[in-house]
């Protein structure tokens, strides 16, 4: 039976063991990291004949557990969460790994407004290429190690900074500008220039976004 004459189960079955193609899509907080992801899904369905699933799973959803403290700290815009130690690697290494192996697997997601995570928010079938975007998705070497392809989006300072101000004021969030600010002087610019920026060195793409969309 020719390629084309096999059913789309038939395809299913045999990617179901295949371990997927995985992309490590890492840069600083508001620089087109999912912007650079959805053109590479658009650009795999136009060009891609075979049926193929690809996915985006975000960092963004794997914070860890915060202690009341840690909460009450993040209200008052006193918590970084763009530190490694926000992050539960752990379970980002957990799940690289399943999804090496072929399995399916259960993924969590982050509220941001009530600071808690729902450890199975989302059940995810062995995929054939796996999106995995997030700043410091290349921070831990083992998850790095597992990655097929690293990718680091380079936008510059000012270009991030208007860009987060926009989101969180009137997209996803509506912190007042005050808030925005501080975090950004506070957390998010030093983080950027001690854990995000050296990853770049990692990485096998360089993308230089001009213009956010």
């Amino acid at each position: 039976m020719s390629f084309d004459e096999k059913t789309p189960s038939s395809i299913e079955n045999k990617t179901a063991i295949r371990s997927p193609f995985l992309i490590g899509v890492a840069g600083g907080s508001a620089s087109g990291k999912k912007t650079v992801c959805n053109m590479i899904m658009e650009r795999l369905n136009k060009h891609t004949k075979a049926v193929r699933k690809v996915v985006v799973i975000s960092l963004g959803d794997f914070y860890r557990e915060f202690s009341d403290d840690e909460k009450e700290l993040a209200e008052k815009g006193q918590f970084n969460f763009d530190h490694p130690n926000a992050f539960d690697f752990d379970l980002v290494e957990k799940v690289v790994e399943e999804l090496k192996a072929g399995k399916a697997v259960t993924l969590p997601s982050y509220d941001f407004d009530t600071r808690t995570r729902n450890l199975s928010a989302r059940h995810l079938s062995p995929p054939d290429v796996v999106l995995f975007e997030g700043i410091l998705i290349l921070y831990e070497k083992k998850i790095r190690d597992s990655l097929s392809m690293k990718i680091f989006v380079h936008v510059d300072s000012d270009t991030r900074l208007a860009q987060r101000v926009l989101q969180d004021t009137t997209q996803r969030h509506h912190y007042p500008l005050e808030y925005v600010l501080n975090q950004y002087i506070k957390y998010v610019k030093p983080a950027y220039e001690d854990f995000v920026l050296p990853m770049s060195l990692y990485l096998e793409e360089r993308i230089t976004l001009q213009l956010l969309t």
